[in-house]
């Protein structure tokens, strides 16, 4: 429970996205298929944020993210 709303995000948007590019292939719809290309461009970008809020601090950066927490301390 420990966890950021982007990175509660990215998994989200992960199995979306593998759950639409599984239907897109099961039947043959161009639609779907793209739809989960769009998710999984979504995903990436979600996965970017994750690695540079992770890394990225005072210390060793000019940008700092701010990531959102989940829980309450």
């Amino acid at each position: 429970v420990k966890s950021t709303a982007a990175f509660c995000a990215l998994f989200s948007f992960l199995t979306l996205t593998f759950i639409l590019l599984a239907v897109g292939d099961m039947t043959q719809k161009v639609g779907v298929s793209r739809a989960g290309g769009v998710t999984g461009v979504i995903t990436a970008f979600l996965g970017f944020y994750n690695a540079f809020a992770g890394t990225a601090n005072k210390q060793n950066s000019y940008f700092t993210a701010y990531p959102i927490p989940l829980t309450r301390k």
